[in-house]
C-alpha cells in the first residue's frame, strides 16, 4: 500500500503473508467490516547500508577495491524521518562525520577523533533515534590499536510524540550515521548508515480488529549498518512508530512489535588476533551504532474495558470507546 488512506469492505492477511504499508505520509486503513491479520501487517524502518573496506592497492579477503561515495540512511514511510548517511571521501585528511537522523528526535551523527596524525584517526557510531522512549547512544569514536585518542558518543534523540495520539498517530525518527575513516592514499574504512524510524499506522474497523496467535504488526525501526572495519562507525538505529487501532470490537492474540531498529555493530581490526583482542578488551565497546527507542501503541475498543495481555513491544495503551469515527463507506 504506498496510499496515505486505503478502504476496504473486509480485510484478511493469510498466515505467511505480508501487507506492506509505505505511504509517503502517515498511513490510514479503513475497514467497514472485519480485519484479521493472521500473517504480517508491515510499516517497518528501512534499514541503513553497511560500510566496506576499500583499498587501491588492490582487493584481499578484508578488503574491496576503492569504496570513496556514500552510504544512505534508510528512506523514513508513513512519516518516520530518514537515518543519517556515512560519507567516505577522497580527501585524504580522513576523517568524515556522519549526517544526523531526520527530524527533532533523530540520533545524532557519529564523530571522529581529533588526533592530528592520520594514521591514529578514527571515528565513532551513530545514535539511534528516539519516539516512545529516548535511543542510545552511539560507541565513542577511537583511535586505531594505538589507542591514542578517543571522541565524544553521539547522542541519542530523546522521547517524543503524544502517548494518547491526540492529534493522530505518531512517527518515529532516523539513527544517525556512522563516522568514516580513510587512512594514507589507500585505505578506506567505510562507515554504516542509520536506520530509518518506522511510520504511523491508524487503522479504524467498524467490525472486530483480530490479531491472530500467527499475527504480527511490525512498525520497528529500520537497524543502522555495520562499519567497514578498524575505524569506520556503525549507523544508528531507527525508532518504532506509532500504531493506532479504533475498533468495534479487538481480540489481539499476536504481537505488536514496535522495537526500535537494533544499533549497527562494530567490525574489529584486521592486523592480528593480538589487535582484535585488545580492541575489544582495552578499549571496549567503541565505534557501534545505539539502538533506537520503542515506539507508541494505542488501541481503542468497545470490548476493552481491561486487557488481560497484549503483547506489544513499544509503550501501550488501552480505552474503552462507545463508538468509533465513521469509515465513510457505504
Amino acid at each position: 500500500i504506498t496510499s496515505t488512506l486505503t478502504d476496504y469492505d473486509n480485510l484478511t492477511i493469510p498466515k505467511g503473508a505480508t501487507l506492506l504499508v509505505q505511504a509517503s505520509s502517515a498511513a490510514t486503513i479503513r475497514v467497514a467490516g472485519d480485519l484479521v491479520v493472521a500473517g504480517t501487517l508491515s510499516f517497518k524502518g528501512d534499514d541503513g547500508y553497511s560500510g566496506e573496506n576499500g583499498n587501491l592497492n588492490g582487493t584481499y579477503y578484508y578488503y574491496t577495491q576503492n569504496r570513496t561515495g556514500t552510504r544512505t540512511g534508510g528512506v523514513g514511510y508513513n512519516g518516520g524521518t530518514d537515518g543519517g548517511d556515512s560519507i567516505c571521501g577522497s580527501s585524504n585528511s580522513g576523517r568524515t562525520y556522519g549526517t544526523d537522523g531526520g527530524g527533532s528526535s533523530g540520533g545524532a551523527r557519529g564523530n571522529v577523533v581529533t588526533i592530528s596524525t592520520y594514521a591514529n584517526y578514527g571515528t565513532g557510531g551513530g545514535a539511534g533515534g528516539g519516539h516512545g522512549t529516548a535511543g542510545l547512544n552511539g560507541g565513542a569514536a577511537q583511535s586505531n590499536s594505538i589507542g591514542s585518542s578517543w571522541g565524544p558518543q553521539s547522542n541519542a534523540g530523546g522521547v517524543s510524540g503524544d502517548a494518547n495520539f491526540s492529534s493522530g498517530a505518531t512517527a518515529g525518527f532516523g539513527g544517525g550515521g556512522g563516522g568514516s575513516h580513510r587512512y594514507s592514499s589507500s585505505y578506506y574504512h567505510g562507515g554504516g548508515a542509520g536506520g530509518s524510524g518506522a511510520g504511523a499506522l491508524t487503522v479504524i474497523v467498524n467490525g472486530t480488529f483480530d490479531l491472530k496467535p500467527s499475527g504480527l504488526v511490525n512498525g520497528r525501526g529500520g537497524a543502522g549498518g555495520s562499519n567497514g572495519g578498524q575505524f569506520g562507525g556503525a549507523g544508528g538505529g531507527g525508532s518504532g512508530g506509532g500504531f493506532h487501532c479504533l475498533a468495534g470490537h479487538a481480540q489481539i492474540d499476536g504481537i505488536i512489535d514496535l522495537r526500535g531498529g537494533r544499533g549497527g555493530p562494530r567490525a574489529s581490526g584486521y592486523y592480528s588476533d593480538y589487535y582484535l583482542y585488545r580492541n575489544v578488551y582495552t578499549y571496549g565497546t567503541n565505534r557501534h551504532g545505539g539502538d533506537g527507542g520503542l515506539g507508541r501503541c494505542r488501541i481503542e475498543a468497545g470490548n476493552l474495558s481491561n486487557v488481560d495481555e497484549v503483547r506489544v513491544f513499544g509503550a501501550l495503551q488501552t480505552a474503552q470507546i462507545n463508538s468509533i469515527p465513521t469509515t465513510g463507506l457505504g
